[in-house]
């Protein structure tokens, strides 16, 4: 789902300048509130009183003052300069923030339109991004299994009494309950029953039609055709409506063991029952059931549980079958102290639903044409113990049919409607026989109301499976969800659990989504619901940008965990590798989907700024921005990427040394490229010509490339580029494990003597000058046994480097020190074997870490694994997994505990980890020996080791 923003300007907007705009800035500004600098309380009070409308006067007429060179834009140093006049106590860094937000073009500069679009659109923008309004945050599940019937019904069958998950609670909604287990039955329309767990990945069939239902010889057996299906849980029946005018009872009490007929109702004068239901309150149950004709037939018992549901004097025994069989005119004549029963009309046509509402004592029923509704109320009369019945019939004009379904809130008392027209009315029947409100947002006919009195909402469904969360009582729509991959057949019916906030979807196939609210949930959730791409670390606004491999963009707060902004950036149902990066000055994010899009995006938004016309390969493995150029390199692809943002000319790089480029990194204007054979290849951006190149798997040396600099040209406009087919799916595999990973060391200075490039190989870390004569300078192991490094970071000030590998460890190296030549260092090339500290290692997950991420100053570390991402400290302490938990100012110590609790069960029941192993593989010098079997080790500098001479 996408939430684009809007981008106005000053000629179209329509200023009204008295609106009554209470905005917040600190939701926008991302304020530390717990700034180590205590600087933070202070300001956020001045920033609760910024941007409200009484300030949109004042705004207008500083901003023509301080549009110094009339361009009708501010660029940071204007936009500081008029905030600060109007607000003093806001720091530099706080407005740079806000200008990179509200400039939603990403041309550096502020206008008027961008900033009043921001001000009024920014609390209901939060507001829909608020994971917390979402009740189904997860996609549906789909079950599908051998039929082509469509479901009449899907009933739950719980294995101990529900309660309402309101009893006791004062605010049941926000409070994790167990979840309750459950066993489902599904009934098809040609009779067939499934019993399902709760998990739906196994089922029993058993045919109704064949269960003790006797056939004269030589005859064939009729087929059943099934309208609806009740369960009756206080005398364990299955009450199954057929189109041969049945009521068949199935005794369930063991199911399946014993799942036969127990007795059976017929209908007289050829009349078909449409639809049945059954409802229970305190000992007095009621059936009643809707038929061709119109008419509604209703059966009251007053103590179901003694005396059953009808009267057992009505039955008798039938030649055929050995279940007792009534008529439903001679139950209807019945009446006594136990059992009340009576028929009215109430359609002139046949019934579509049926629904008994025990808050209103009275039946919702809508008319097969859509085009009336009834509500028969159900008074109790001291006098007599048959209730006082009264009918009130709602009717549309014309051509409208206003009525296909119908749902009753006990909370607010209204009536909520679909119509064939795509909208939902809202009716208040005891007070008036016109509608209240109309809700849009479906563009094809309703076809189903259920609703949630937890959480007081109502969810409708369209015949083009659009899915709506309303909320009682001021209406608005909390919640869209589209299902995708459904047969084609409208939904058939809906069952909503409301304990365990499960709903299940049904037509020929089964969909099903869990909600909040149980724990089950809680320990469901995961960042993404696709595997993770690529993560990324925005410093300024203190948030990371993830993608996931069905091109869902996350936008995540770190300060506190919540998703503050999510957009798709590729088609509908595509599904592969998306590559991201941010563009130089951080405005923008830049995608790469599987289709080959290069596009641009104000992540801030979700708005698409720009797309590219050129078409990239498949599976791109690195995107470097430098100005306004973008290099990109992919999989199995031999060819090196320069796109032009600004719309000149695209350009690519080959180089016979690379083939399947798998890294890339800048240096200042050197690019540095890497490609699986494990040869470097390093380019000047300006010339655009090799300067130097690596053979890491033959050579210790840097080579200066003054034979072969490469070859470049220009890409044809729309031209989609070819991968590079490999003929040696074996070698494929194994140069995998070994795929170097280069880190680029910016603050050092490039000499002889100085490693300024880190190549990670296998489990092994070089460290290279990259200069004429130079080479490498160290190498050691950083993994344990067979793992391999996957991904490396450093901090701002290179003096810690992160790794992480495929075993999903994650260890923090102290390098201030590493890669250096010595005085003593003279002779032959020697490489030192010393490896630097280990400042600490703990298991960040189970399986390889996809991306590592982390802040200037390396306190915070981003793991990400599967689907999920991770915030951890420097020293290995958990702090949560975003889009489950969350944490920050407002988090109280013992959530934070339970965090940290729930990862170190999991790290328990993780796998046992191995050792570091103490010698080396590729020579006899000792390295170390290192155990780290829990969360965190710290482990001191090992004493200087030998180099190794190679001559």
């Amino acid at each position: 789902m996408a939430y684009p923003g809007e981008n106005s300007s000053e000629e179209d907007l329509d200023l009204d300048l008295d609106l009554d705009l209470d905005l917040d800035l600190d939701e926008l500004i991302n304020m530390k509130n717990d700034d180590p600098s205590g600087k933070a309380g202070s300001e956020l009070e001045e920033s609760e009183k910024m941007f409200t409308a009484d300030d949109i006067p004042a705004i207008l007429e500083v901003f023509g003052k301080y549009d110094a060179d009339g361009s009708g834009g501010l660029d940071i140093d204007e936009f500081s300069m008029e905030m600060q006049e109007l607000y003093s106590k806001v720091d530099e860094e706080e407005l740079r923030v806000l200008h990179m937000k509200i400039d939603t073009n990403c041309d550096n500069t502020v206008n008027i339109g961008e900033l009043l679009n921001f001000l009024m659109h920014k609390t209901s923008n939060a507001e829909a991004l608020d994971y917390k309004n979402q009740l189904f945050p997860k996609p549906f599940e789909l079950i599908t299994f051998d039929t082509h019937r469509l479901v009449v019904k899907i009933i739950c069958l719980p294995f101990k009494h529900i309660s309402n998950p309101k009893d006791g609670a004062e605010d049941a909604s926000q409070q994790l309950r167990p979840y309750q287990k459950c066993l489902y039955l599904s009934i098809s329309t040609d009779g067939v029953l499934k019993y399902w767990p709760d998990d739906f990945k196994m089922s029993c069939t058993f045919p109704l039609y064949e269960r003790d239902k006797e056939t004269p010889p030589l005859h064939h057996k009729r087929k059943m055709h099934v309208n609806d299906v009740v369960y009756i849980k206080e005398i364990e029946k299955l009450a199954v409506a057929t189109s041969d005018r049945e009521l068949l009872f199935y005794e369930c009490n063991k199911i399946p063991e014993l799942l036969r007929i127990s007795f059976c109702l017929i209908v007289d004068e050829d009349k078909r029952i449409q639809t049945i239901n059954y409802s229970h309150s305190e000992k007095k149950g009621m059936f009643s059931f809707g038929d061709s004709e119109g008419f509604l037939s209703v059966f009251i018992s007053y103590d179901v549980c003694e005396n059953g549901l009808f009267c057992k004097n009505m039955f008798e025994k039938k030649t055929l079958g050995h279940y007792p069989v009534a008529y439903t005119s001679s139950l209807l004549k019945t009446v006594s102290k136990d059992f009340v029963s009576f028929r009215i009309p109430i359609f002139p046509e046949t019934f579509r639903n049926l629904q008994y509402f025990p808050r209103m004592e009275s039946f919702i029923m809508c008319g097969e044409s859509s085009k009336s509704m009834a509500v028969v109320t159900l008074s109790t009369c001291p006098e007599s113990v048959r209730p006082k019945i009264s009918k009130k019939v709602f009717e549309c004009r014309g051509h409208d049919k206003f009525f296909t379904c119908a749902e009753y809130s006990p909370w607010s008392h209204f009536i909520m409607t679909g119509g064939k027209d795509g909208l939902l009315r809202v009716w208040f029947p005891h007070k008036t026989s016109s509608c209240e409100e109309i809700l849009k947002g479906h563009k094809t006919a309703i076809t189903n109301i259920v609703y949630n009195p937890t959480e007081n909402v109502f969810v409708s469904l369209s015949t083009d499976k659009n899915v709506r969360i309303w909320s009682d009582g001021d209406w608005t729509c909390r919640q869209r969800i589209f299902l995708v991959g459904m047969k084609e057949a409208p939904i058939s019916t809906v069952y909503y659990n409301i304990y365990n906030n499960e709903l299940f979807l049904a037509n020929s196939d089964i969909a099903k989504c869990l909600g909040r609210g149980t724990n089950d949930f809680h320990n469901s959730l995961t960042s993404h619901n696709m595997p993770v791409c690529s993560v990324l670390y925005h410093n300024i606004y203190k948030q990371i940008v993830s993608v996931c491999m069905s091109g869902i963009v996350t936008v995540w707060d770190v300060l506190t965990g919540k998703a503050a902004m999510q957009f798709r950036v590729t088609p509908e149902k595509s599904v592969g590798h998306t590559a991201i990066a941010f563009d130089q000055a951080q405005r923008q994010v830049i995608t790469i989907s599987p289709d080959g899009k290069v596009k641009l995006w104000n992540f801030s938004n979700g708005q698409e700024l720009k797309v590219l016309p050129v078409e990239m390969p498949k599976d791109v493995t690195q995107i470097i921005c430098k100005d306004s150029k973008i290099f990109v390199s992919a999989k199995k692809c031999k060819t090196i990427f320069r796109l032009d943002i600004e719309g000149g000319e695209n350009i690519f790089l080959e180089h016979h040394l690379l083939n399947d480029i798998c890294s890339m990194e800048l240096h200042k204007e050197t690019l540095i490229t890497a490609s699986n054979e494990g040869n470097v290849v390093m380019w000047d951006t300006l010339s655009l010509d090799a300067v130097y190149y690596l053979k890491t798997r033959e050579s210790l040396r840097t080579h200066l490339a003054f034979r072969d600099k490469g070859h470049s040209g220009v890409i044809p406009t729309k031209k989609k580029v070819k991968r590079l087919d490999q003929s040696n799916p074996t070698e494929e595999k194994n140069d995998e494990n070994v795929r170097p990973f280069v880190v680029s060391l910016k603050t050092r200075e490039v000499d002889i003597g100085t490693a300024t490039l880190l190549i990670s190989a296998g489990g092994y870390i070089g460290a290279w000058s990259v200069k004429a004569k130079g080479g490498q300078i160290g190498k050691f192991k950083a993994v344990v046994n067979n793992a391999v490094i996957t991904y490396m970071i450093t901090d701002e000030s290179e003096k810690t480097l992160v790794t992480g590998d495929s075993t999903g460890r994650i260890c923090l190296w102290d390098i201030q020190n590493f890669g250096y030549k010595t005085e003593a260092d003279t002779g032959p090339w020697r490489v030192s074997l010393q490896s630097p500290p280990l400042l600490a290692s703990w298991q960040a997950c189970r399986s390889e870490l996809v991306c590592v991420a982390c802040d200037n100053a390396c306190a915070n570390i981003v793991t990400t694994g599967q689907k999920n991402i991770k915030q951890w400290t420097n020293t290995g302490q958990f702090v949560g997994l975003f889009g489950k938990d969350q944490w920050g100012s407002n988090t109280t110590q013992g959530q934070i505990r339970e965090n940290i609790d729930k990862e170190q069960e999991e790290q328990v029941n993780a796998p046992k980890e191995e050792t570091f192993p103490k010698k080396s593989t590729d020579c006899d010098t000792d390295i170390r020996e290192l155990t780290i079997p829990g969360i965190i080790d710290k482990v001191s500098p090992s004493q200087p080791l030998p180099a190794t001479r190679f001559d």
